[in-house]
């Protein structure tokens, strides 16, 4: 019996002197974390490095839904649950703290800052 010839799909290739960039998206990011703000006491704090996949996904929500969406979603997603929460029920928070907080995770996340406090 003649062996059988497996069907090869032909592969895209890359641009003389371009590397192809592998990823894994089964990895995982944790790290150091850095102090945002405190309330009565209670420390919260975000990731000192973002995910580049959150900034795009933030670009596209920004994109879909607009740019107060896209910064709600960025705040919640960085901040975490307890910690939005916990700033969403401060009631003395005022307009600029809230907007240095979310400037912060802005610059944080789509690259303006590298972890500095």
């Amino acid at each position: 019996m003649p062996p059988t010839k497996k069907k090869t799909t032909a592969r895209a290739k890359a641009p003389e002197g371009f590397a192809p960039i592998q990823l894994s998206s089964k990895a995982t990011v944790e790290g150091e974390r850095i102090l945002l703000f405190a309330i009565d006491d209670v420390e919260y704090t975000v990731p000192k490095k973002i995910p580049r996949s959150l900034s795009l996904r933030i670009m596209r929500t920004a994109r879909l839904q607009g740019e107060l969406a896209a910064s709600q979603e960025l705040m919640e997603v960085v901040m975490g649950e307890d910690a939005y929460v916990a700033l969403m029920n401060c009631d003395s928070v005022t307009d600029e703290q809230l907007d240095q907080i979310s400037q912060f995770i802005q610059d944080l996340a789509l690259g303006g800052v590298e972890g500095k406090a």
